[in-house]
């Protein structure tokens, strides 16, 4: 099994640890400064990608050639530069404008890249299903599951690029915007949203089936229980346990995850109309599990390390860390804190 996680930490000069039990529903309008902002980090990330690497990273990395993953890279950043003129143009005079992107702890190399873009890819289909449940003007709704379906698409080929599976489930998950956030927040810098993040996840160490899941902080609240709730597509509600035996199931699954830290015992629903998103001490953080054969990757990219796909066979058998080196450099007004790769 292959796990990747990007765990990007955002610390705010000062934060409340505990959410707020009740938390006034955004207005349409920052659902689509959101969505746009979204927009311009991909479509920032995606023209630093391509500005920084030459054929040859290409072909180091396992690709045949560089042909086939600038290509898609390229289509997917013309998609992104139409979706954030479209956006910004709805917003006109409401729209954000000034921000800056920094991505450089992100492309060390093509290999780290395509992992990053996997993650960027899936939060953003995951934002744009929840703000789809979110807005309240219907006339938009079109609009955003227009661009869905697109960004769906462009996680599809992220995967094949990234060394994963195409598909790998058959149901996804919806985020709110302060979730998104608080996973692309620490590359952002310049512009002011109304939009609070929830305050990110760093994993300390590796991810093992069975084994006791390691957060790095040390600031949760220390007056009331805490508690992990993993949750995974199609499951109506988190699985959820005491933070100090959280542990990742060994029940075969595919496709990505996600990890909150709460103060509230009850399963965290994963409908967001109905979930207790006060609870929500911090997180999502987000990891992939590859529990099937890459067939696409291996034909763009045959010398990429494909990791066999068998599930453990026993309790602790390690489960690979690819992709972002850990990192605490500041980032403008952030720390960027990333998933290490184990060897």
């Amino acid at each position: 099994m292959l796990w990747t996680t990007l765990i990007a930490a955002f610390v705010f000069p000062v934060v409340s640890l505990a959410a707020p039990l009740v938390r006034r529903e955004l207005e349409d309008t920052q659902l689509l400064q959101f969505l746009n902002v979204l927009e311009q980090v991909e479509s920032n990330f995606y023209k630093q990608t391509l500005a920084k690497f030459k054929d040859d990273d290409y072909v180091n990395a396992g690709f045949s050639d560089a042909a086939v993953p600038k290509k898609l890279l390229q289509d997917i950043l013309n998609d992104e530069n139409a979706h954030t003129s479209f956006l910004a143009d709805g917003l006109q005079g409401a729209a954000l404008r000034g921000c800056s992107f920094n991505f450089k702890h992100l492309l060390t190399d093509v290999r780290v890249a395509m992992e990053a873009a996997r993650v960027l890819e899936q939060v953003s289909v995951a934002g744009y299903i929840g703000a789809g449940l979110l807005v309240e003007d219907k006339n938009f709704l079109l609009a955003i599951t227009s661009m869905l379906t697109n960004e769906a698409r462009h996680e599809s080929a992220m995967n094949v690029l990234g060394g994963g599976a195409s598909v790998p489930q058959a149901f996804d998950f919806a985020l709110r915007p302060e979730q998104v956030l608080s996973v692309i927040s620490p590359y952002i810098s310049g512009c002011q949203m109304d939009t609070t993040p929830n305050k990110s996840l760093k994993l300390e160490g590796g991810l093992e089936s069975g084994k006791i899941i390691k957060f790095a902080q040390a600031d949760f609240p220390t007056d009331r229980p805490l508690f992990c709730q993993i949750l995974v597509g199609g499951e109506p509600a988190g699985l959820s346990q005491p933070l100090e035996t959280c542990s990742l199931p060994v029940d075969k699954i595919s496709g990505p995850i996600y990890m909150y830290i709460t103060d509230d015992a009850a399963p965290l629903a994963a409908n967001i109309l109905n979930q207790n998103f006060g609870s929500i001490i911090a997180g999502p953080a987000v990891a992939f599990v590859d529990d099937g054969e890459a067939v696409l990757s291996q034909v763009v990219a045959p010398q990429m390390k494909h990791e066999p796909f068998a599930a453990p066979e026993s309790m602790g058998e390690e489960i690979k860390v690819i992709g972002i080196s850990h990192a605490q450099q500041p980032l403008d007004d952030f720390d960027n804190l990333f998933g290490k790769k184990q060897k």
